[in-house]
């Protein structure tokens, strides 16, 4: 195992650097959230609810498992959907706080959980906190850990196999973000723990692992269902009759006014997207650049703790990165599927053993290591401070307002959009 040594710089300094702007703006957020009357259904207000709230109210369809649950809870509760997805969304971030928080046995230094491509990346990136993000992020690491600590027991595989089913049905994204990922620390784990021929290994796990089949039929389900304009407004109009009495609907439908649209306007907004120009470059050159740099600053301050870790980290944003393509070029969401790449990279990484991660150094050691260790040590925490990456990049300044050093501008807008008076009509004159 290599050698663990300590990041150098004072890491309580930089865990309060880290840990202010980031409560600051969590509070905000839920501030926010409870500042309009969250008992009314208002859409235009509260588009990450109507993710969660896709059911099969008008039959059966992708992404409908959680809504449909929510639905009749919602039903017996007589509890406005606003709400009631307000408290789920907290609950599981606090959740993954607590998860990532324990699962670090001291591979990194607590403040770079802080920083935005991990628990920064629902706080600091604008409508991820309520969606579905931080729940199917929770079932992949479910899974892994079962994966990793208890896959010799008989009842493993057919767990891993639901849970995983359950991530599909809630996404039909979890199908690249997490299934291949989940197939590789299988046979990683099987290939560092065990010695012998690598075929009759990979045709054991195989065998093994044979109920993994029930989530690939999901994902074959659920991208035949994508449903229709129909669906969508049965949707719509089952939530709007279950509200609670006193409670009003307003707003467009939201995300779920996107279901039945035609696969082909979903391509042409996502190349749109990645060749807008800013500066006469093209949007996807700043995502390789944030992409690139966001993995060598991680990895940096991994490596600096052990070797093993640091390019562990590094070869499992890559793989994240192959495997989620086809959303880059599917959807329009392409800062959302280059954060969660990290974060799924790192959820792996956590979840990885030593013998894991010293089968991958071994053969690839070397040279990623000499060049992380060529990382300056003050630029990935001043880098990481200003790295951000939102949802769509439609403006440059989006980069900075993403990030740890952008949060006095995320506060000053959402206290704006509370009602904050613009202030420079303080020392405006009268009339």
């Amino acid at each position: 195992m290599a050698e663990v040594r300590q990041f150098p710089g004072n890491e309580t300094l930089l865990l309060t650097a880290y840990l202010i702007p980031f409560v600051v703006v969590l509070v905000l957020q839920f501030v926010y959230a409870l500042s309009w009357s969250p008992g009314d259904f208002d859409t235009a207000k509260s588009y990450p609810a109507t993710e969660w709230l896709i059911n099969y109210q008008g039959g059966f369809l992708r992404r409908g498992l959680p809504g449909n649950l929510l639905f009749l809870l919602m039903s017996v509760l007589q509890m406005s959907p606003v709400v009631l997805t307000l408290l789920l969304s907290t609950g599981l971030f606090l959740i993954f706080c607590w998860y990532l928080f324990a699962s670090l046995r001291g591979m990194s230094p607590r403040w770079l959980l802080l920083t935005a491509p991990l628990l920064g990346y629902p706080v600091y990136v604008d409508y991820i906190l309520g969606r579905k993000d931080v729940f199917l992020v929770l079932l992949l690491a479910l899974c892994l850990r079962l994966v990793v600590r208890g896959g010799d027991q008989w009842w493993c595989p057919l767990m891993v196999a639901l849970i995983m089913t359950l991530a599909v049905l809630s996404h039909e994204s979890m199908a690249l973000v997490g299934l291949p990922a989940l197939v590789a620390m299988i046979l990683l784990k099987a290939l560092a723990d065990f010695r012998g021929p690598w075929i009759s290994i990979v045709m054991k796990e195989c065998r093994k692992w044979s109920w993994l089949i029930v989530p690939v039929m999901a994902i074959g389900i659920s991208l035949q269902r994508k449903g229709t304009l129909a669906q969508g407004q049965q949707i719509i109009d089952s939530l709007r009759f279950s509200l609670p009495p006193a409670a009003r609907y307003f707003g467009a439908p939201g995300a779920i006014g996107w279901i039945g649209r035609p696969v082909e306007l979903y391509v042409s907004e996502a190349h749109e997207a990645l060749g807008r120009l800013h500066f006469g470059v093209p949007t996807w050159i700043y995502l390789i650049a944030i992409a690139g740099s966001g993995i060598v600053f991680i990895a940096s301050v991994l490596a600096w703790r052990d070797d093993d870790v640091g390019v562990f980290f590094l070869l499992a944003c890559l793989f994240q990165l192959a495997a989620i393509m086809p959303l880059f070029y599917l959807a329009k969401d392409h800062g959302r599927w280059l954060s969660i790449s990290l974060l799924t990279a790192f959820i792996i990484t956590i979840e990885s053993t030593a013998s894991m991660r010293a089968f991958c150094s071994s053969r690839l050691l070397r040279p990623f290591s000499s060049f992380l260790h060529s990382v300056p040590r003050p630029l990935p925490p001043i880098g990481l401070a200003f790295w951000g990456v939102p949802i769509g990049i439609s403006s440059l300044h989006q980069i900075i307002y993403s990030a740890p050093a952008g949060s006095l501008l995320k506060v000053y807008f959402l206290l704006r959009v509370m009602g904050l008076p613009d202030p420079t009509s303080l020392w405006r004159p009268a009339g």
